[in-house]
């Protein structure tokens, strides 16, 4: 089911890219960026009688590939998260992204952006002495700056909300993803399309 629904996210991530990049392509970058950041994740668990809310500070690392036309940017990505606090064994998102950037200035451009995909983790909380397993959607919204390093190199700082819908019941305890809180940095390499 999960990779049915990548499967329809990634087609329609290619139409739309293919429809956003018509007319443009002389326009039109191709981009391979590697991003680094720090997450601040939260989550419920309920049980009858007890509640308790449960914090994480998450390094995350990503690859992401995308292309990019004057305005607007579209990345196919997947993130590694780290759990400094050892909640998690681990955290991978693998999703898309779309942006629109306002380029105001020819040292840089603001950009806004939304996206969506599939987070996997395996974590286990204090007090609880299983382990859960997610493979469940998300959705993100994100906003920054492109700061310009030269022709083929940009550098990108931003900001990005993560929901997570997912849900676990087990031992009569239920977890609840509250959403993810990322401030990052990414070195992106860009090359024109043929």
């Amino acid at each position: 089911m999960i990779q049915s629904r990548f499967t329809k996210m990634a087609f329609a991530s290619m139409l739309i890219g293919s429809s956003l990049m018509a007319g443009y392509t002389y326009n039109a970058n191709s981009l391979l960026a590697v991003e680094g950041g720090y997450t601040y994740a939260t989550a419920d668990t309920t049980a009858v009688n007890n509640y308790k809310s449960h914090d994480s500070n998450l390094a995350n690392l990503g690859l992401k590939i995308g292309a990019e036309t004057d305005n607007y940017r579209i990345f196919l990505g997947a993130r590694y998260y780290y759990d400094i606090d050892e909640n998690f064994d681990y955290l991978d998102t693998y999703g898309v992204d779309i942006q629109y950037k306002f380029n105001f200035s020819r040292a840089s451009n603001f950009f806004i952006g939304l996206g969506g995909g599939v987070a996997k983790a395996k974590l286990t909380f204090d007090g609880e002495n299983f382990d859960r397993r997610i493979s469940d959607g998300y959705y993100n919204a994100d906003l920054g700056f492109n700061i310009h390093m030269g022709d083929f190199t940009d550098l990108e700082l931003g900001g990005r909300y993560m929901n997570i819908d997912a849900h676990n019941i087990k031992n009569n305890t239920d977890l609840h993803f509250n959403g993810m809180v990322t401030a990052y940095a990414s070195l992106i390499f860009k090359w024109k399309m043929d």
